[in-house]
């Protein structure tokens, strides 16, 4: 059986927290797109594991998080999902 894109999304979220990066883009496909708000240093819209994998350390190179990580999530659709993630940053 498939997994909806809420499980999906959720097990990426785990997999990529516990560091375990490659595990992490198994679960998504080449064809996934991640939109960062304008108003963020690395705004736009992010394709596939190459393009997440550079969202990634574009994000690394900009913040250092301090505590917790809080995630919520909202189903928009069938194959559509919004994750906010609240957490303390420090600027790079």
């Amino acid at each position: 059986m498939a997994l909806s894109a809420l499980a999906v999304v959720k097990r990426f979220e785990e997999l990529f927290m516990d560091g375990d990066r490659p595990a992490a883009l198994e679960v998504i496909g080449e064809d996934q797109v991640t939109h960062e708000a304008p108003s963020l240093p690395y705004a736009g819209d992010w394709r596939g594991h190459e393009g997440w994998l550079a969202l990634a350390q574009a994000f690394t190179d900009t913040w250092e998080p301090l505590g917790e990580i809080d995630c919520t999530y909202s189903e928009l659709g069938e194959d559509t999902v919004v994750a906010r993630v609240k957490l303390d940053l420090l600027s790079g």
